[in-house]
């Protein structure tokens, strides 16, 4: 996961820190390449990651000689079970909405919008599929892969998305594409 978010990190990060991010959390943010980048560009910010404990051992061994690792903290656990924290001002959710269903996914949004502080952001990171569900084609055949290689995966198209963050306390949605398939939806506790 490290190498394929070298390539969108910067533009991601640059997307996200156009407002201040204040205290973020990673949710299964894996290496938490992406979390770095951001912290680059907001010096003021500070990021929690949650994840597996192997997942956070690699993160540790790729941050741990970069200026920002000590602004990190790491949370070991179940995305289900660990707490994601109270009054956080960002929750990063990437590459995560693809691997479950709508209703695994609205548990995560009920959790991120609880622990969010009341006009604080949602950024979610992921391959998104136009409402025809064959472009773009990058997006297209990753859900055909998950189809084909996981229980419950699949990709999602924007509209889709949106309705069930609505459903789930967020709105005021803008979108920003990363690239090959990829794309960002920040949403707004309301």
């Amino acid at each position: 996961m490290h190498e394929r978010s070298r390539f969108y990190s910067k533009a991601l990060a640059k997307a996200i820190t156009r407002k201040p991010v204040g205290r973020l959390v990673d949710v299964g943010g894996g290496p938490g390449s992406y979390s770095a980048e951001i912290l680059k560009y907001d010096k003021s910010a500070q990021a929690i990651l949650i994840d597996r404990p192997a997942s956070l051992k690699v993160a540790k061994a790729i941050l741990k000689n970069t200026k920002v690792f000590d602004r990190f903290s790491f949370v070991a656990g179940d995305l289900f079970k660990v707490d994601f924290g109270k009054e956080v001002d960002t929750v990063l959710y990437s590459n995560i909405l693809h691997i479950y269903n709508p209703s695994q996914n609205s548990k995560l949004f009920q959790k991120i919008h609880k622990s969010l502080k009341p006009g604080g952001r949602l950024i979610l990171v992921d391959l998104f599929l136009k409402n025809n569900r064959t472009e773009p084609p990058d997006a297209a055949m990753f859900s055909l892969t998950m189809l084909l290689f996981t229980t419950t995966g699949r990709t999602y198209t924007f509209k889709e998305t949106e309705a069930l963050l609505k459903k789930n306390g967020f709105g005021k949605f803008s979108r920003c594409e990363l690239g090959k398939g990829s794309s960002v939806i920040e949403a707004v506790k309301i």
